[in-house]
C-alpha cells in the first residue's frame, strides 16, 4: 500500500512513519504465522491477494480525494457493489441460496451495515491523511481481534500475542507521530494529492 501510494500518489513517508508501517506489517504477520510453518504452495495466492488489495485501497484514495465527497464516494461505490453481486451470485451459484430466513437475513443486513460503516471511516481518514499510514492503522484491528479472541472466545492469548501486539502498538504510535508524508511530484492531479487547487 506504502508503494503504491507513492508511486501513484507520490506520497513519501518520512523514516518515523516508514518504520511504524514496519512494525505493524511485522506484528501482523507474527501474529499470522504464530506456531504455523509457511506454506508455500499458497503463498503466491496470498502475495497475489495482498497486491489487489492495495491497487484498490490506492485507488480508492486516490478518488475520493478527486471526488471531494467521502460520504458520497463511500455510498456510490457500496450502491454499485450492491446492484452488481447478487447477479453475478445468481450466475455462479444457486440463486435459490440468496433467499435466506428472517434471522439470517437480519444478521447479513447487520452485518452488511457494519462494513459499510467501517469502509467510510477509512474512505474518509485517506482523503485527509497519507494512505499508506491510514491502511497500516486499518490493520491493527488484529489486535482488537486478538483481545474479542481471549474474553469472548475465551482464546489463549500467549506472550507471542502479547509481544506481537505491542508490535503493532508501537508502530501505529511512530505512523500517528507528526511528521507526517512528504509528497513529491507526479502525474497525478493535485486534488487526488489532496493539495488544493491554485486561484
Amino acid at each position: 500500500m506504502s508503494i503504491g501510494a507513492a508511486l501513484f500518489a507520490g506520497e513519501l513517508p518520512d523514516p518515523i512513519s516508514a518504520f511504524g508501517v514496519l512494525l505493524v506489517s511485522s506484528g501482523i504477520v507474527s501474529l499470522a504465522f504464530q506456531g504455523r510453518s509457511v506454506g508455500w504452495g499458497s503463498l503466491p495466492y496470498a502475495l497475489g491477494t495482498g497486491c489487489f488489495i492495495g491497487a484498490y485501497s490506492v485507488t480508492d484514495g486516490i478518488g475520493v480525494r478527486l471526488s471531494g465527497a467521502p460520504i458520497g464516494y463511500t455510498v456510490w461505490m457500496c450502491l454499485l457493489w450492491g446492484v452488481m453481486a447478487p447477479p453475478v451470485y445468481a450466475v455462479l451459484r444457486d440463486w435459490r441460496s440468496l433467499f435466506r430466513g428472517p434471522r439470517e437475513t437480519a444478521v447479513a443486513a447487520g452485518g452488511g451495515i457494519v462494513s459499510l460503516i467501517a469502509y467510510g471511516i477509512v474512505i474518509f481518514a485517506m482523503s485527509l491523511g497519507p494512505m499508506g499510514s491510514v491502511s497500516a492503522l486499518r490493520e491493527t484491528s488484529v489486535v482488537f481481534a486478538a483481545l474479542i479472541g481471549r474474553f469472548f472466545l475465551h482464546e489463549r492469548l500467549t506472550a507471542w500475542r502479547i509481544g506481537a501486539c505491542c508490535v503493532v502498538a508501537l508502530g501505529a504510535i511512530l505512523i500517528s507521530h507528526d511528521g507526517g508524508s512528504k509528497r513529491t511530484a507526479s502525474a497525478v492531479p493535485d486534488a487526488a494529492l489532496g493539495n488544493p487547487p491554485p486561484r
